[in-house]
C-alpha cells in the first residue's frame, strides 16, 4: 500500500494543509480545524523513516471476525477499534494481539473490543511527523492520525515506519519437499508435489518468495520423490537474492529427519512444501521474538462434525445425547520455528525416522516450552485434489473447515 505514495512535502499554515506535490498522489488529506497558529514544521516523507497510508477500522460493536477481515486487508496488519457514536478511537489491534487473544480462547464471534489494546499512541494531524516518529521509535507498530478518521468511508490514515527488506539474522529455513503426494495421483506421477501450481505458481516457489519477503536468505530444501526436478526448477536461488541448498533423502527419514543433516548454527523455520497460507512469516517471527521456548508451532483452529449421535453416560444411564455435534480443535499447521539448541539435541537422536510430533512430545515430556502461534490467516494443507481445486478457484478461501 505505502509504496504507492509519492514524494511530497507538507507545510501547515494556520488552518490549512499545503501539499507540495512532486508527482501525482491518490488523495489529499483534509485536516480539520487546527489551532490558529503558524506551523513552521515542514517535512519530506521521502527523506524520513515514515510512510503514510490508509487502513480500515472496526466498530467496537462488531465481532472479532470483522477484526480478522480488516487486518488481513490492511497494511500493516493492524486496525483500530472505533466508537462510531462517539467518533473516537477506543483501541488498536495488531496481528500479535489477535494471535494472543485466540490462544486465550477468544472466538471470532466475540466482541471486537475484547481483543483491542487500549493503551496506544496517536497524533492529531498529518503534520505531526516528529511526534509520530518518537512514538514509532518507542515500539508502537503504527500511529493513527486522529483528524483523518472517516466515519462514512470507515477508514483512517496512519503513520508507520518504512518497510525495508532486511535479512533476518539468526534464522534459516528448511522446506520439507520429499513426499510422494500419493493423494494427488495422477498429478504427482511424473511431477513432484511441490512443483504443482496453484493459481499459476508452484507451491514451493510461493513459499520461497514468502521466506524471502520475511528476510530469510538461507534456505535448505529436503527432496526425495522426483527431487531432481525441484533442483532443476529452483536452482541456487541466486536470481532472487537467496541461497538455496538441498538435502537429498534417498530413504525417507520422517517429517523431521532432515533436521539431522542441515548445516547451520541458526534457529530453523521448518515448513511443509504443501502448505499454502497468507500468513506473513515475518509476523510469525515477530510474535516469537523475546519469548523463551524450545520450539514454536503454528496452530490453526478447525471444526469437524461427528457423523453419529454422541451420548453422555452417567451412573449406567444415558444422560444426554447430541445429534451429530460439531467439535472444534487446534491442529498443527505444518510450520515450526526450532531453536538452535533444540536442533543440536535432535541431531543426537539415534532413531532412523523422526517425526515432528515425536519431537514435540519429547520436548513436552522433558519439561521444555513448546510455544503455540495461532494462525488466523487463510491456511490450506494441499493434501488432495479437492483442496487443490478449491484453491485454484478461490485463493482467499480457508478450506480447512470444509
Amino acid at each position: 500500500m505505502f509504496n504507492s505514495w509519492p514524494r511530497y512535502k507538507i507545510v501547515c499554515v494556520h488552518n490549512c494543509v499545503i501539499c507540495c506535490l512532486e508527482s501525482k498522489i491518490s488523495s489529499i488529506f483534509q485536516i480539520g480545524s487546527l489551532p490558529a497558529t503558524y506551523y513552521t514544521e515542514s517535512f519530506d516523507l521521502v527523506h524520513s523513516e515514515l510512510d503514510i497510508g490508509e487502513i480500515a477500522w472496526v466498530k467496537d460493536t462488531e465481532a472479532v471476525f470483522d477484526v480478522m477481515t480488516a487486518i488481513n486487508l490492511n497494511a500493516p496488519k493492524a486496525t483500530v477499534i472505533v466508537s462510531k457514536e462517539k467518533k473516537k478511537i477506543l483501541g488498536t489491534v495488531t496481528d500479535g494481539d489477535l494471535r494472543r487473544a485466540f490462544l486465550k480462547n477468544i472466538t471470532p464471534d466475540d466482541l471486537a473490543s475484547l481483543v483491542m489494546a487500549n493503551k496506544f499512541k496517536s497524533v492529531k494531524s498529518i503534520s505531526c511527523l516528529r511526534e509520530a516518529t518518537e512514538f514509532l521509535d518507542s515500539g508502537f507498530k503504527f500511529i493513527p492520525i486522529l483528524e483523518s478518521l472517516d466515519i462514512n468511508k470507515k477508514t483512517i490514515s496512519i503513520f508507520t515506519k518504512k518497510k525495508v527488506l532486511k535479512e533476518l539474522e539468526g534464522v534459516s529455513a528448511l522446506i520439507m519437499a520429499g513426499g510422494k503426494g500419493t493423494r494427488l495421483l495422477p498429478l504427482t506421477e511424473n511431477t513432484p508435489k511441490p512443483l504443482i501450481k496453484v493459481n499459476g505458481v508452484s507451491m514451493i516457489e510461493s513459499i520461497i518468495n514468502q521466506l524471502r519477503l520475511a528476510g530469510i536468505k538461507e534456505i535448505t530444501i529436503s527432496i526425495g520423490h522426483l527431487g531432481q526436478q525441484i533442483v532443476s526448477k529452483i536452482g541456487s536461488g541466486a536470481m532472487i537474492g537467496v541461497n538455496i541448498d538441498y538435502i537429498d533423502e534417498k530413504v525417507p527419514t520422517g517429517t523431521a529427519g532432515s533436521l539431522r543433516h542441515i548445516i547451520t548454527n541458526k534457529d530453523i523455520f521448518v515448513i511443509n512444501a504443501d502448505i499454502m497460507t497468507q500468513l506473513n512469516f515475518g509476523s510469525f517471527f515477530q510474535f516469537c521474538h523475546g519469548k523463551e521456548f524450545a520450539l514454536a508451532a503454528a496452530v490453526v483452529s478447525t471444526s469437524f462434525q461427528i457423523q453419529f449421535g454422541v451420548v453422555d453416560v452417567a451412573d449406567g444411564k444415558i444422560s444426554h445425547i447430541s445429534e451429530k455435534p460439531i467439535r472444534k480443535e487446534n491442529v498443527l499447521a505444518g510450520m515450526y520455528l526450532i531453536k538452535a539448541e533444540t536442533i543440536k539435541k535432535i541431531k543426537r537422536m539415534k532413531a532412523e525416522k523422526i517425526d515432528m510430533t515425536e519431537i514435540i512430545s519429547w520436548l513436552l515430556k522433558s519439561g521444555q516450552t513448546v510455544l503455540p502461534v495461532y494462525v488466523y490467516e487463510p491456511w490450506v494443507d494441499v493434501g488432495d485434489k479437492k483442496a487443490l481445486a478449491h484453491l485454484d478457484v478461490n485463493p482467499q478461501t480457508k478450506i480447512i473447515n470444509d
